[in-house]
């Protein structure tokens, strides 16, 4: 993996490409091809119901330490990996040598629980909800809810999440 690694780097750069760049995003194929792996071991029967629940994964170094890090879109699967932490830190160092001091795992928020970076190509288009603004009556609506709110930031930031929640549970995103 190295060797290639370094390969694409230079492949990139002499594109004119940020070679910092190159070797992130080299990083984060690498991190979640490990993390496919894993899981593929750990859950041999479930590994695919799994990882379309996973939102983004990301080794970060805290000190000496490594961080891993995993986003699920419902807690119901956070729970479950949860229940493998240990055993799935053992596979990360015993099948890629990823030896992980931290194995956090998070649910998401907000528009991050519809990102779904292991789902099957075929199937992306299901999985991204559709972006479009609110109607003016949904608009005059949500600002009716918040006209009581006195301090014109709180009121300010209040509405944009009230708008932004509703369109994301709508399947539409505004603008």
């Amino acid at each position: 993996m190295r060797k290639f690694s370094s390969e694409v780097t230079a492949a990139i750069a002499s594109f004119g490409g940020d070679p910092s760049q190159a070797r992130l995003h080299a990083r984060v194929a690498h991190v979640q091809s490990c993390f496919k792996g894993v899981v593929t071991r750990v859950y041999p029967d479930a590994a695919d119901l799994i990882l379309r629940h996973v939102n983004a994964v990301y080794i970060t170094r805290e000190g000496d330490e490594k961080k891993f890090s995993v986003y699920v879109d419902e807690s119901i699967f956070a729970a479950e990996l949860n229940a493998q932490r240990e055993m799935m830190k053992l596979m990360f160092l015993k099948m890629y040598g990823e030896n992980l001091g931290t194995f956090d795992i998070h649910v998401s928020r907000g528009t991050q629980r519809y990102r779904h970076p292991f789902a099957h190509v075929e199937n992306r288009e299901t999985q991204v909800r559709q972006v479009r603004a609110l109607s003016q009556v949904q608009r005059l609506a949500i600002e009716e809810k918040i006209a009581g709110v006195q301090n014109d930031r709180v009121r300010s930031a209040l509405g944009k999440a009230m708008v932004a929640d509703f369109s994301t549970k709508m399947g539409k995103t505004s603008n």
